[in-house]
């Protein structure tokens, strides 16, 4: 079998229930890279499994896929500069592993000038405008990624930044309309999970007060009846170190979209 018959096995994989498929997609994309080391299609399609285990796995191991998501995803953009694809998924191992959000917009409006139809181009530099509180650009450009791909293999993904982008601007109600959407087209992804909380009514207060300056003890003690699993979250969210590492970047008017940056978003 050729690299490229690995790359469409694990890509076949990718998208069947159940964790051992997800595994064999990985094992596909390696025997890839293994076969064709310049091969820039099973570079990045690694680099995003990778990605998509961050949010899969305990702290301990998120960090290992991190670093290989980053090496993959670079070295697809350095052997293909002009596959949009590419540029798309190192564009959001530029944000989201990096923090270097600049450098990840610029890489996704090159990303869209070779391909204005990449749907993957326009949901990550959603997912990045998030990150860094412009929460209706985001949701301008996730809602055009789902316009131009809305049976995409990745529209749960698609789904999961729409609910970041809804969150930050203030549409708790929408928020929750879309991780739900996210967590039924994919139950096993689990970055959702970690979102959808009960969005309405006084959560809108709730999850915008200064909740994240507060030690986990406070925060589990001064929520609300009916907010347990979100106090839980934060609790687990202040002793993970990736969540950590993220969370003293983002500017003070972000404060309320600093658990879009918790894993695999």
């Amino acid at each position: 079998a050729s690299a490229y018959d690995f790359v469409l096995r694990g890509v076949h994989a990718q998208g069947l229930d159940g964790d051992a498929a997800f595994q064999e997609a990985g094992r596909c994309f390696e025997a890839a890279v293994a076969l064709d080391p310049r091969y820039a299609h099973a570079h990045a399609h690694l680099a995003w499994w990778h990605l998509l285990c961050v949010g899969e796995t305990m702290a301990g191991e998120s960090g290992m896929h991190l670093q290989r998501a980053e090496l993959h995803g670079l070295r697809a953009v350095e052997l293909d500069p002009r596959d949009a694809w590419a540029l798309a998924i190192a564009g959001h191992v530029v944000s989201f592993g990096q923090r270097r959000f600049a450098v990840a917009l610029d890489m996704f409006e090159q990303a869209l000038h070779i391909n204005p139809n990449c749907a993957l181009a326009w949901a990550r530099s959603a997912t990045t405008l998030g990150y860094i509180g412009r929460g209706e650009e985001a949701r301008q450009r996730v809602q055009r990624a789902l316009h131009i791909s809305p049976f995409d293999r990745e529209a749960f993904s698609f789904c999961t930044t729409h609910g970041i982008a809804s969150i930050a601007c203030g549409d708790w109600r929408e928020a929750d309309w879309w991780l739900e959407k996210a967590r039924r087209l994919n139950p096993r992804y689990r970055a959702p999970l970690r979102l959808l909380t009960d969005l309405g009514g006084e959560a809108a207060e709730y999850w915008s007060s200064a909740i994240f300056a507060a030690p986990p003890s406070r925060v589990a003690l001064g929520a609300p009846r009916g907010f347990g699993g979100l106090a839980r979250t934060l609790a687990a969210l202040h002793r993970d170190p990736l969540y950590r590492r993220f969370v003293g970047h983002f500017p003070k008017r972000a404060v309320d979209v600093r658990i879009f940056a918790l894993r695999g978003l």
